[in-house]
């Protein structure tokens, strides 16, 4: 494993990478849904939803 200048490998700065950027695609997708599911929920209980 070959050791970069600041001490850390090229691999895991690149595994660090890859997983920050799967998490903020995730976190941003989930917050997306609950953005929907909570516009929906506000949808239902307004009164004239069900006129």
């Amino acid at each position: 494993m070959t050791t970069a200048l600041n001490g850390v490998s090229p691999m895991r700065t690149f595994i660090g990478g890859v997983i920050g950027a799967a998490y903020k695609l995730l976190k941003s997708f989930y917050t997306t849904q609950l953005d929907r599911i909570q516009q929906l929920i506000n949808d239902s209980t307004r009164p004239e939803a069900y006129a």
